[in-house]
């Protein structure tokens, strides 16, 4: 990978970081953390119903554990997606 490329992708990582803890202010959610790309979202209850929601919806999210959301965002992805999202 090119330099510049790895630095776009950390400067994603840190962006997703910002928009998740802005967006995400519910009592719901617990915690947010992660590094670069990948970030985790949990949640004081079994998040299993709100995964299968997210996926029918076209997003790649996993369980990382029964109270945590996984993010994997592509490494391609723009920040307007991210924004969006």
């Amino acid at each position: 990978f090119e330099s510049s490329f790895l630095e776009e992708v950390s400067a994603k990582g840190a962006f997703l970081h910002q928009q998740l803890k802005e967006k995400l202010q519910f009592p719901l959610v617990k915690d947010i953390r992660g590094k670069g790309l990948i970030a985790g979202i949990e949640c004081k209850e079994p998040v299993q119903p709100l995964i299968e929601a997210l996926q029918k919806e076209g997003l790649l999210v996993l369980p990382a554990g029964p109270n945590v959301i996984r993010l994997l965002p592509p490494l391609t992805v723009a920040k307007s997606e991210i924004k969006a999202a």
